[in-house]
Order: C-alpha cells, then structure tokens, then sequence
C-alpha cells in the first residue's frame, strides 16, 4: 500500500516566504556592514601613524624655558625615525595662545628662530634621529605655562601628542 502525500499549497507559500525574508534579511545586513566599515575605515585612517609619532616626537623639558626680560621662550624639539609633514606647537597661559607651525621645508615663520639664528631666517623640522632647539618671541603670550605639540603626518592633522606644562624661567 502506498501513501500519497498531497502537498499544501498554504504550507509551501510559507516556507518560500520565509526563506525570502531570510534572504533579504541576510542581505539587508551586508549592505548595512559593507556601508558602515567603509565609514569606520575612512574616520581610523591615520590613527596608527598618529598614535605611534607619541613616543617619536616629543619636547625636550630640559632645554624648555622663558625668558620674561626678552619674551622669548627657548624649547626643543627630538624626532626619532618618522616622517612628519609639520608640526603645530602652542603656547598659552590662561587668557592667550600663540601656534607656530613648522614644516619640513625650510621657510620663515615670523617671530621663531633657530637657537644661535636670528628671527629673519628660515626653520625647518629637526631630521630624523635628531633634535633641534628653537626661540620663539611670545608677543601676545605674556608667561606662558603651558606647552603642546601636535603632528600633521601623511595630510591628517594629529592631536597633542605631547605637552609640558611647567615652564621654568630662563
């Protein structure tokens, strides 16, 4: 004796529909995926580089001070092996801020020197492996107690990676 199974209809519409739902489920969530890691990929690029320049690049709070007779702060900078397009450097004391940007290519930035320059010269970024002391003429910062430094590297602008902020007197 054989059984005949008869097939609701009813039964398969359901299975199909669920199968569907499924399936656009699982798609409906790659494109969301897809979407949200090319954002995530796009706001995190550069965060490693940045994050690594925080050991590399730092001030040298020994060769850090200011002279009030003369309003010039002298500070140093040390590079260790990494590629940095410039780097901002602000002073400030409670009410002012002064920021002195200095690029690779050598160039004159009004009011900051090299130690042993003169304010009428150019500036660059120490070389690798190296450190370089500046003078800077704080005009608008009258005893600034606070340094920081930010790197702008590959063409992303950097947060403070470094900052010093007992300033002693020359």
């Amino acid at each position: 004796m054989e059984k005949k199974y008869k097939l609701n209809k009813r039964a398969l519409s359901l299975i199909v529909t669920t199968v569907l739902l499924i399936a656009l489920t699982v798609l409906l969530a790659s494109i969301i995926l897809t979407y949200v890691r090319g954002i995530i990929k796009e706001k995190t690029t550069g965060a490693k580089e940045c994050f690594d320049a925080t050991s590399k690049i730092t001030i040298n709070t020994k060769n850090t001070c200011y002279d009030k007779n003369l309003k010039e702060i002298h500070f140093s900078i040390n590079i260790k092996n990494i590629s940095i397009d410039e780097l901002r450097i602000s002073f400030s004391n409670d009410t002012d801020s002064e920021i002195f940007t200095i690029k690779n290519e050598s160039s004159h930035i009004e009011g900051l020197k090299k130690y042993g320059g003169v304010y009428s010269g150019n500036v660059s970024l120490p070389s690798k492996e190296a450190g370089t002391t500046y003078i800077a003429n704080l005009t608008g910062v009258l005893n600034p107690y606070e340094m920081e430094i930010s790197p702008k590297m590959e063409g992303k602008q950097c947060g403070i990676i470094d900052s010093y902020s007992e300033i002693n007197s020359c």
